[in-house]
């Protein structure tokens, strides 16, 4: 799954599972079936932009390099769509010492690092990042376009490019069937060549080489079609992908050598050159050296090999053999010299063994045979001047479970691992263990001749060196003793070749060690080779050496395993030719008949025989019918119809005596609507007027003419607006309801809300942050995306435009939550999402935008650009939206049951209209999308909706001579207020609170006084309030009286 492939519907609002915009045709075209070319004019370079050695700014980046990669192109006009990776054109960037990410960047790529930020911080020009040509936030006005990343799921690689972050720093890997991406929009300037013609592509600062693989894609602008640039790099070392080892037949000078480059390289096979030429091959006969097989290749001979490719010299023919098989008819003992070899074949394999497969290996046993029975065969051994040699034309075959003697073998395994028994190995007599008075088998060997590990690994048995080699057992030992037989087994060997070699062999005449005869006897001059049985002739399976039946009890030549039972009378119907001994079983054909059944004489051809033949009536319907006739004498009489032969009705269920084919079916009764005169029999289909109905379905009584039978007029409510509206009354009786209930009966929760809150007031000052959130019914809904078009148009509105930080971005996934400390304004900022309010961690996803080219509104929510907290409008054809793919944590509502899609920060209430897709279930073809009109803060039901925005009837006095009368009102709520006059200020002295209209009454105490003219204050109760009181002298002798004072 990509994170936000845009492939799918040229509706923007369309965005499901595999959506989102016509506008990005290029990235659905970036996977198509595309010819890899390889142009001489288009190239990547890269360039060392800063070696550092102290700290750039506020960080420390010494032994640190920056390298920028450039694509080099052919023509200024030429078009870098997007650097990408997949499995078949992969892009991997491996950086062993890790990379420097800016803590400052706001993004993956070029277009998070602000201008702003780069005065402030020098090291921000340093971060690592990829691009299409821009070094830091776009030129929107100015054609430029911000870079869009695009990224598996299961392979991610953007948070690579973020600090802080788990992965910060790791090597990018784009090389899944899914891959990933990076490009701007098409036709954007910062994607065009210019004049210099290369496009800025990536920028990495490390401590150590960078290496890898690029891919991208170019548009040429001479209108030939888009092409594949794939490039490899080592350092800033850069060239065409290929094979830079110098041993490799396709070595590639002009290909970097990185880590993993040789994957490309093509190798010669062993023992040819690059063209599949030998290396060697002395004999000029197109077979390598050392694949020569050598063995007889004379077809004819016994021993032909047919893999064989030189000849050995030594092919045997049955003509020079003599057989050395006492069951073969030709047997001849032999009468050569003695103490030689005899070399038996022991067993033929033609399919598995156990779980081995042996097909096409025999299993040979290597004697030592005797001139006495007494003979003791002491030892064989070997060196450069008697060698011992067991040779095979291919490999001998070794069972893990053997070893490399006889007294190593156990055949207490053989029947778990059959193929055991069948192991190569050496001897002196034994196939297992030494038993009583036997001895096991001794080997010596020298360091420089291994023979016996050699010989256990399946390769040839070798005792041909100088310092030599042998197996031995010590006089005495019974196991060395020719016995009856006059011979010793030495060896037991399993292959699929042809054998050769020698063996020098010690042997005590009469068991004597002072008649010792050492003989090297060469497996051709064996006493019995494996060949010398091939000369055998056997008798026909059966039969003896003189071609007569071993068993034949009746002597009539035919061997009793051969007879073949039978009847062998020519005149029955079962004779066999081929029977040999008559068993009894022959039978003969009835009278009248042949061997096959059929009539002898049929004159009718009807299968009866003539002999056998009855007259008279076949028909089994007519009234003298035959059941034993067999020839239709033409007699036949019948019945009328309906009638049985003696003229009774054959069917009379109701015994009317009116035959059932001759009855007439229906409704017999005179009161029904469809009676019928002529029926004879009812059959239930009468049918009567309905209660209440006459015969053509008319109501008896309809009073007011509606079609609907008085008696079955259902009273009630007949308004549909009404709270008690009734679907089922036919008459309205007038107990309507319209005012009980509002929003016809439904609440907010019925719906998907769209609630406005205030986040906060004064975080930036003057104004108040608001935060938007669409209200979920169930806790799997999925929202997908906010978006608005030519049909479902966006609009956002605010006095005075919204506020954006220098340090923010347009989405909440590029905000750095490190940054508010630094920052504290930030959390403030303007931002679009879903679900998150900053940098997507762990399985959430980063929001992804849309916009128009005609309508740019990202820019709207970026300071420093022209649109920078301006109104937004998306209602063109192409549209504009902010999204996350299905699956995404944070498209799911919050513990609250809803989703967070927007914060703006303005000193005016907002305003204006949204569209929100929202998968129901989390189910992709549950696709739902509302609509919302909105101004201010509060809740706002969708367009369209049961409870779209209403409060139902208009509900209210409608009574013009009551005290609350409200002239908007349709329906009466029982609400009206009678008037009451009198006095309503309740700060006068004949205040009337049951008095709801002031008929002019009110009167007032004077000032100072209550209602009852006491003093409200009087402090020295002298009964002159305290506001009117005059201090002076009272004294009327004083030249200062006051006649006045009080």
């Amino acid at each position: 799954m990509s994170h936000s492939a845009y492939i799918g519907s040229p509706k923007l609002s369309d965005m499901s599972q595999n959506c989102l915009t016509r506008s990005f045709w290029v990235v659905a075209a970036l996977f198509a079936a595309l010819h890899t070319i390889y142009a001489q004019d288009y190239s990547m370079s890269i360039e060392i932009a800063g070696e550092h050695t102290g700290a750039v700014g506020e960080v420390d980046l010494t032994g640190h390099t920056t390298y920028q990669f450039f694509l080099n192109l052919a023509d200024p006009a030429d078009q870098v769509l997007t650097v990408f990776g997949n499995d078949e054109n992969p892009t991997e960037i491996v950086a062993p010492a890790g990379y420097f990410n800016s803590l400052y960047a706001s993004g993956p790529t070029a277009a998070g690092i602000s201008t702003e930020g780069l005065a402030l911080y020098p090291s921000l020009s340093f971060d690592s990042y990829v691009t299409i040509g821009l070094e830091h936030e776009p030129d929107l006005g100015g054609g430029e376009s911000f870079i869009i990343v695009n990224e598996d799921i299961e392979q991610q690689w953007v948070s690579n490019l973020f600090f802080p972050s788990a992965t910060s720093g790791e090597s990018i890997y784009m090389n899944t069937a899914t891959g990933g991406s990076w490009f701007a929009m098409p036709g954007a300037t910062n994607a065009i060549a210019g004049d210099d013609m290369s496009v800025l592509i990536a920028q990495f600062t490390s401590e150590d080489c960078l290496s890898g693989i690029l891919h991208a894609l170019i548009l040429p602008a001479d209108g030939s079609p888009a092409f594949v640039l794939g490039q490899q790099f080592n350092c800033t070392d850069s060239g065409p992908i290929g094979c830079s080892d110098e041993t490799a037949c396709n070595f590639n000078p002009d290909a970097p050598n990185y880590p993993g480059s040789d994957a490309t390289c093509t190798y010669a096979e062993e023992g040819y050159d690059c063209d599949g030429n030998c290396l060697s091959d002395s004999d000029s006969d197109g077979i390598c050296d050392p694949f020569e097989v050598v063995g007889c290749t004379d077809v004819e001979a016994l021993n032909f090999n047919p893999d064989a490719t030189d000849e050995s010299g030594f092919c045997a023919y049955t003509e020079d053999l003599n057989c050395a098989d006492e069951a073969a008819c030709n047997y001849q003992p032999f009468s050569g010299p003695a103490y030689c070899l005899q070399i038996e074949p022991f067993a033929e394999h033609n399919g598995l063994v156990g779980t081995e497969d042996l097909t096409g290996y025999t299993t040979y046993r290597i004697y030592a045979l005797c001139e006495n029975a007494d003979d003791f065969v002491s030892s064989v051994s070997g060196d450069s001047e008697f060698p011992t040699r067991i040779q095979s034309s291919t490999s001998f075959f070794q069972s893990s479970f053997g070893g490399l003697t006889g007294s190593e073998q156990n055949s207490s395994l053989f029947a778990f691992f059959p193929s055991a028994a069948f192991d190569s190995y050496i001897s002196i007599g034994l196939t297992e263990s030494a038993g009583t008075g036997e001895g096991n088998i001794n080997t010596i060997d020298n360091p420089g001749n291994p023979w016996g590990e050699s010989f256990e690994g399946g390769n040839d048995l070798l005792i041909d060196d100088t310092i030599g080699g042998s197996w031995f057992i010590f006089n005495g030992n019974t196991n060395g003793i020719a016995g009856d037989d006059f011979r010793v087994l030495l060896a037991q060997v399993t292959t699929d070749g042809d054998l050769s070699g020698s063996m020098y062999v010690q042997f005590f005449e009469n068991g004597s060690p002072a008649q010792d005869t050492r003989k090297l006897i060469d497996f051709q001059q064996a006493c019995y080779g494996p060949e010398e049985f091939a000369a055998c002739e056997y008798p026909e399976s059966l039969l003896d050496c003189n071609g007569d039946c071993l068993n034949d009890v009746d002597g009539d030549g035919v061997c009793d395993e051969l007879e073949v039972p039978g009847c062998d009378d020519l005149s029955a119907c079962n004779y066999d030719e081929s029977a040999t001994d008559n068993n009894g079983s022959c039978t003969y054909p009835s009278e009248g008949y042949d061997c096959e059944g059929s009539c002898l004489a049929d004159a009718d051809s009807d299968g009866i025989c003539d002999a056998f033949e009855i007259p008279g009536c076949q028909d089994s319907d007519a009234c003298n019918y035959n059941l034993d006739a067999t020839d239709a004498d033409g007699s036949c009489s019948y019945a009328q119809g309906g009638y049985d032969c003696d003229g009774n009705c054959l069917t009379d269920t109701d015994g009317d005596g009116v035959c059932d084919e001759f009855e007439i079916g229906g409704c017999t009764d005179i009161v029904a609507c469809n009676y019928d005169a002529v029926a004879t029999d009812d059959d239930g289909s009468c049918e009567y007027e309905a209660a209440g109905y006459d015969c053509a379905g008319n109501c008896i009584s309809d009073a007011d003419g509606d079609g609907i039978c008085d008696e079955f007029e259902v009273m009630g409510c007949t308004a549909d607006n009404a709270c008690n509206y009734d679907d089922s009354a036919t008459d309205d009786d007038g107990s309507c309801d319209y005012c009980s209930c509002s929003n016809f009966g439904f609440s907010p929760s019925d719906t998907y809300p769209l609630s406005v809150e205030v986040y906060g007031e004064d975080l930036q000052p003057g104004m108040t942050t608001y935060r938007f959130y669409v209200n979920m019914l169930n806790e799997d809904d999925f929202l997908s995306s906010i978006f608005g078009n030519d049909e479902a148009g966006f609009e956002l509105s605010t006095t005075n435009g919204f506020w954006n930080s220098t340090f923010g971005g347009s989405v909440a996934s590029d905000i750095n939550p490190e940054f508010f400390v630094f920052f504290p304004e930030l959390i403030a900022d303007s931002w679009v999402t879903i679900g998150i309010e900053s940098q997507n961690s762990g399985a959430e996803s980063a929001i992804s935008t849309v916009e128009s080219n005609e309508q740019p509104w990202v820019a709207a929510f970026h300071t420093g650009n022209e649109l920078n907290g301006q109104n937004i409008v998306m209602d063109d054809f192409t549209g504009g939206a902010w999204y996350v793919l299905n699956g995404t944590p944070n498209g799911l509502p919050d513990a609250n049951g809803r989703v967070l899609i927007m914060q703006l920060t303005a000193d005016s209430a907002p305003s204006g209209r949204i569209n929100v897709q929202v998968f129901q279930n989390g189910i992709g073809e549950n696709d739902l999308r509302f609509t919302y009109e909105f101004d201010g803060t509060g809740e706002f039901n969708p367009l369209g909706s049961d409870n779209d925005s209403t409060d139902g009837n208009a509900c209210g006095c409608t009574d013009t001579e009551a005290f609350n009368y409200d002239e908007g009102a349709a329906y009466d709520d029982g609400s009206c207020i009678d008037v009451a006059e009198g006095c309503v200020d309740a700060t006068a002295c004949n205040f009337d609170t049951s008095a709801n209209t002031d008929d002019g009454t009110c009167f007032y105490p004077e000032e100072g006084f209550d209602c009852d003219d006491n003093c409200i204050n009087d402090t020295d109760a002298d009964g002159i309030c305290d506001e009117f009181e005059i201090a002076g002298c009272q004294d009327a002798d004083a030249c200062n009286y006051n006649p006045d004072a009080t």
